[in-house]
């Protein structure tokens, strides 16, 4: 165990840090470290301890542990390791071929060295409201397994981010692996990312996936919002006017115009207010289902 120590301005906090080499050290090292902190890829928590917002005692390096580095496929789901990367998810023959909006979300995450470093479970858990992939995971309807002392539990991704940088994962316990189920065909899709200039922080994320049956009408639509609440939601509001009906510009826009954020505390900070995320949102969900009804026209050609 090594001891860093760093003084000046705009670094971490004095922090002792520790390698893992299975999951059951890990959560050895969670139970006897007080004031612990999971490190993978680091691309955010390491900003947040430079700025002193987090100032954890211990930092608990897994990027040795190869048994949380998967993408597998089963009958029902794609399994992924935490520490898969950003860039494994964005090129992996499987998730391009059973899950493309998760393809697209992941090429779209920072720059290529983010994309080499960062983790799907270093993302979940940090859970920032701006990442990727936290409105596809609520869409897809994902889960998350959570792995502790005591065995391990799965959980809705929907139920499992609390808010800003806030999730049902324990001070113990760490996320092993992310499941999204197997829609297949999958889909026509959608997703935007609003940024005012490239790689800078999302102000409003729209996830979308669609099915339309022959006769044009709409079988199941999921719209999922990020970095607009304060957790990512469903816009469940706008899919209950779409669902059944024949897919027409009149239906959308009114489902459009149906989104609100009653109950839902919107962000606003110096980069967009409440009132302009709201209406963003608005803005963005009705570009992302044309896109994907762009999508659904276009496989109907071949």
């Amino acid at each position: 165990m090594k001891r860093f120590r760093m003084s000046s301005t705009f670094t971490p906090a004095s922090f002792k840090y520790l390698r893992a080499k299975t999951i059951d050290e890990t959560l050895e090292f969670l139970e006897k470290y007080e004031d612990s902190k999971i490190i993978a890829g680091g691309q955010s928590l390491l900003i947040m301890m430079r700025f002193r917002i987090l100032t954890p005692k211990h930092l608990i390096d897994i990027n040795g542990i190869p048994e949380l580095k998967y993408i597998k496929l089963n009958d029902k789901f794609i399994n992924i390791g935490a520490l898969t990367t950003h860039d494994e998810i964005a090129n992996s023959p499987i998730i391009k071929s059973y899950c493309p909006l998760l393809s697209e979300a992941a090429r779209k995450v920072g720059d290529q060295q983010v994309r080499n470093l960062g983790t799907i479970g270093g993302s979940v858990s940090h859970a920032d409201p701006g990442a990727n992939y936290l409105p596809v995971l609520v869409s897809l309807g994902a889960q998350v397994v959570i792995k502790g002392k005591t065995g391990e539990r799965i959980v809705n991704a929907e139920d499992f981010f609390l808010g800003p940088y806030q999730t049902l994962l324990g001070e113990k316990e760490i996320v092993k692996e992310v499941r999204v189920p197997i829609i297949n065909p999958f889909p026509p899709f959608s997703f935007i990312k609003f940024t005012r200039r490239e790689q800078e922080f999302s102000l409003c994320t729209i996830s979308t996936i669609m099915a339309i049956n022959d006769s044009n009408v709409v079988n199941d639509i999921r719209i999922g919002v990020g970095a607009v609440h304060l957790k990512p939601v469903r816009a469940k509001e706008v899919e209950e006017k779409i669902v059944g009906k024949a897919f027409s510009l009149e239906v959308i826009n009114e489902a459009v115009n149906s989104f609100n954020s009653e109950g839902r505390k919107v962000l606003s900070d110096f980069r967009a207010g409440e009132e302009y995320r709201t209406h963003l949102a608005k803005v963005l969900i009705r570009r992302s289902i044309l896109n994907a009804y762009e999508i659904h026209k276009g496989r109907g050609k071949k």
